[in-house]
């Protein structure tokens, strides 16, 4: 009986299959990797909490330690006013009595 039968694939056309499919599979996990853990411009779905923020009295801001993004905790200034009206108003108070 002839080993290269049409029936049967040959050694080298199944170990071609095989490399293509593992060569498929590798760009397939890596495509799946990347659409996963990056975030494409056109494609963005982002999680996030808004927080308002707000003061208690009127002014302007005069500084913003700050930048965009950055992670802040309790302690952190996030705007620093113009004082001058508040301690003006305060000398006001403090002539009065």
């Amino acid at each position: 009986m002839n080993d290269s039968s049409p029936s049967k694939p040959s050694n080298r056309k199944r170990l071609l299959f095989i490399g293509l499919g593992l060569i498929a599979l590798v760009f397939s996990a890596q495509w799946v990797y990347k659409r996963s853990y990056t975030v494409y411009l056109d494609d963005a779905h982002i999680a996030s909490n808004i927080v308002s923020i707000g003061s208690r009295v009127p002014g302007w801001i005069v500084e913003l330690p700050i930048s965009s993004g950055q992670r802040v905790d309790q302690q952190t200034i996030l705007a620093k006013m113009d004082a001058r009206q508040t301690e003006l108003s305060l000398r006001t108070i403090e002539l009065k009595i």
